[in-house]
C-alpha cells in the first residue's frame, strides 16, 4: 500500500479520452451483445437448474461454453482497450480476471466431476449477475443509475 493508504496499482484512471473512439457505435453495439448475451448466460443456467435442483445436470457447462467463451472474447477486445488507453480501466485486473475465466471456462469446469458439483452454477450465476450489471454503464456511459447499479 501506499503512503496515503491505497493499495498501489489500484488507481483506476478516471480520465477519458478527449476525442470519442470513430469506433464507438461499433463498441456500444458489441456491449449490447455482450448484455444480451450475458442476460442469456444467466436466464439458461437458472432454466438448466431449476428443475433439479439441490441436483445440477452434468451438461450445465457444456450448455453455455460456447455462448461464455464468445462473451470473453468480447471482454478479451475491452482489455485491449484498456491497455491502448481507449478505455478506462484496470488493465491488470481485466488481464488476470479474464485469464481466470478462460482457464475456468475451458479447463476446470468440463470435469465431470465439477461439472455437476453446486459450485459450477454459482460460478455461472456470478459472472452472469456481474455482467449484466455492468454493461449498461458502457451501454449509455452519461447514466447515473447505470454507473450507480453497477
Amino acid at each position: 500500500t501506499g503512503a496515503e493508504g491505497r493499495t498501489i496499482g489500484s488507481e483506476m484512471p478516471t480520465k477519458r479520452r478527449s476525442s470519442p473512439s470513430s469506433l464507438a457505435p461499433v463498441f456500444t453495439v458489441l456491449n449490447a451483445v455482450a448484455f444480451a448475451g450475458w442476460l442469456f448466460v444467466l436466464y439458461r443456467t437458472i432454466l438448466l437448474i431449476h428443475p433439479t435442483f439441490p441436483s445440477i445436470p452434468e451438461t450445465l457447462v457444456d450448455e453455455v461454453q460456447h455462448q461464455i467463451l464468445f462473451l470473453e472474447a468480447i471482454c478479451v477486445v475491452e482489455v485491449i482497450r484498456i491497455a491502448i488507453g481507449d478505455l478506462p480501466g484496470n488493465l491488470v485486473l481485466g488481464a488476470v480476471l479474464h485469464a481466470i475465466r478462460l482457464t475456468a471456462t475451458t479447463q476446470v469446469m468440463p470435469n465431470p466431476v465439477l461439472a455437476s458439483h453446486w459450485t459450477a452454477p454459482a460460478i455461472l450465476l456470478s459472472w452472469a449477475v456481474t455482467e449484466v450489471s455492468r454493461y449498461p454503464m458502457y451501454i449509455f456511459p452519461d447514466s447515473s443509475v447505470c454507473r450507480n447499479v453497477r
